[in-house]
């Protein structure tokens, strides 16, 4: 029976959050350790399938479509604003942000997420502190352009129409990412 995370979504303010802890016990135990990777990526391309039409419903009557879009790369799935010119350069900038992380941190920096990493770049201020207020407690924050979210599934959200301003704030998040199984405070990574 093929993966379908639907029922374990949880809805907060009209935006899907998957149960994380279900879906793995689904594929720890139904999938052999060479196919969790195919697995994991499959859970997420569900859970941005969700998310996209979510973020892009503005209350008219195509509740189906969506203003954000998937792309993939070799380690990477991200959810894009539609039509966006940078959301195209976004994965092969990854790309070269991964593996030159790799190569200057040879030995620290390290990838662990199973399946390909996940990359949320939100068209607006408004969609992407709607969907990071789903991590944290009501209250006062500072602004950010990026998070690397660590609970649930690792994930990295941008926000911002600048692309030098995205591609720093996509650099700065990747490295967290790639120390976040050192267990340091996030301001030494």
């Amino acid at each position: 029976m093929p993966l379908d995370i639907t029922e374990s979504l949880d809805w907060r303010d009209g935006l899907p959050i998957p149960q994380w802890d279900i879906v793995e016990s689904w594929i720890e135990s139904r999938c052999a350790p060479a196919e969790r990777a195919s697995a994991w990526t499959s859970a997420s391309r569900q859970w941005l399938g969700e998310l996209g039409p979510a973020l892009g419903f503005d209350g008219g009557d195509d509740a189906g479509d969506s203003s954000y879009e998937q792309i993939e790369s070799p380690h990477f799935l991200a959810l894009v604003p539609r039509g966006d010119p940078w959301g195209r350069r976004l994965l092969p900038f990854a790309e070269r942000c991964r593996a030159a992380l790799l190569a200057t941190l040879q030995g620290i920096a390290r990838f662990d997420a199973q399946g390909k990493q996940v990359v949320l770049v939100l068209r607006d201020i408004d969609d992407y502190y709607r969907y990071v207020s789903l991590y944290y407690d009501d209250g006062e924050h500072g602004g950010s352009a990026g998070l690397h979210i660590r609970e649930g599934r690792p994930h990295v959200v941008l926000q911002g129409a600048d692309a030098i301003e995205r591609e720093s704030t996509l650099a700065h998040e990747l490295t967290h990412a790639g120390l976040m199984h050192l267990s340091m405070p996030q301001w030494l990574e």
